[in-house]
């Protein structure tokens, strides 16, 4: 089983170590994923193995692994292919921001699990809007939990 971190609020009680994390870097992990290269920069100073959504980089930034060799292993995931696929689960007439568009960080997470690990189950901690249905959230936690159920069995790690 593959462990993966979001950002929300569960991520502080569990503490452990996890397998993916987002660019935000909310627990210690082993890769971390980024939509851009240049989000690579925020939080800690390890140099983790990059997963990386969108391969387009042009930014420049000296502290970018994408435009500067920084000695980073880089995973490219097939975005063109994880956008269609996140499409089918959009809801017609719901208006969220980037659900038209984008999965969120946490959704393509468990995308780039299955798409370099071709796992079938992971374990989610700090997925909290998506887990707990929250239709508050900016993003469409209806779509986002079918297409990540549609992909892996979901172990919800808040409840061990």
């Amino acid at each position: 089983m593959i462990t993966i971190a979001g950002s929300g609020p569960s991520c502080e009680a569990y503490g452990k170590p996890v397998t993916i994390a987002t660019k935000k870097r909310s627990l210690p992990s082993e890769y971390l994923l980024c939509r851009f290269g240049f989000q690579y920069q925020k939080g800690g100073k390890e140099k983790l193995p990059l997963l990386l959504y969108f391969s387009r980089c042009h930014c420049n930034y000296d502290f970018c692994p994408v435009c500067n060799d920084r000695g980073i292993e880089i995973f490219h995931m097939d975005s063109g292919k994880w956008d269609k696929y996140f499409a089918q689960f959009v809801r017609k007439g719901k208006v969220y921001y980037g659900s038209q568009k984008k999965p969120s960080l946490g959704t393509c997470a468990v995308m780039a699990a299955v798409d370099k690990f071709n796992v079938d189950e992971v374990g989610l901690i700090g997925f909290d809007n998506i887990l707990d249905g929250n239709l508050d959230w900016i993003h469409d936690p209806i779509a986002e939990k079918n297409c990540i159920e549609s992909l892996v069995n979901v172990i919800d790690l808040r409840m061990r």
